[in-house]
């Protein structure tokens, strides 16, 4: 029997982590994702990073094998994964020099998406937030400095690249009736509701 996979995506300091670590908890759902299994896999061969991440296309595929067993194997009905779906091409250790065709390229790798797709139900949640509330959040969680990525102007930048990202997944995975959006106004509550309310939309909770 197939299960369903949740892709929840977006940029730094949106509450990704935030809305994965309140599901999971209220609904027993296992948590993956996608740097934390390459890492683990790195280390059974004896790699660590960024040598795993400059092996990236070796690894992905007996990654993606992997995650998908391991989402079987669990009893839950559903998964989440914690994810970006772009990333800076300059911060891509994957590409390890090779030519892009632009300032971004997927975080979130297609051949995994393709894998999960195939074997499971796979929805995609791409959240957003005003740029100024993430960059002082992740002022909190930083405070010895700001990194280029989580300045306001590379905030509003990326949140463009995620989308772009996304509708290209969509579009060769499952198409938009599994798509969705949810906006983080600052209000927790408020938040998880809006986000119960698209899990409901797909029937994945009652």
């Amino acid at each position: 029997m197939k299960k369903s996979v949740i892709f929840v995506g977006g940029v730094h300091g949106v509450g990704k982590s935030t809305i994965c670590s309140h599901f999971a908890m209220k609904f027993r759902w296992p948590v993956f994702r996608q740097r934390q299994a390459l890492l683990q896999l790195g280390k059974e061969i004896g790699l660590e990073w960024p040598e795993v991440g400059t092996k990236h296309f070796d690894l992905i595929e007996t990654v993606a094998e992997r995650l998908s067993g391991a989402i079987m194997r669990f009893e839950s009905p559903v998964a989440l994964f914690d994810c970006h779906y772009a990333i800076r091409s300059a911060r891509a250790v994957r590409l390890n020099g090779r030519p892009t065709v632009g300032p971004y390229v997927h975080d979130l790798d297609p051949t995994l998406v393709q894998r999960l797709s195939n074997d499971h139900r796979a929805f995609f949640l791409l959240l957003s937030a005003d740029p100024r509330v993430c960059e002082l959040r992740l002022e909190d969680r930083h405070p010895e400095g700001v990194e280029e990525d989580h300045t306001l102007e590379a905030l509003r930048s990326l949140a463009d690249a995620e989308e772009c990202c996304l509708q290209r997944l969509v579009v060769r995975n499952v198409g938009l009736s599994r798509t969705a959006r949810a906006i983080n106004n600052s209000n927790l509550d408020s938040f998880y509701s809006d986000v119960e309310y698209i899990l409901q939309s797909w029937g994945l909770i009652t």
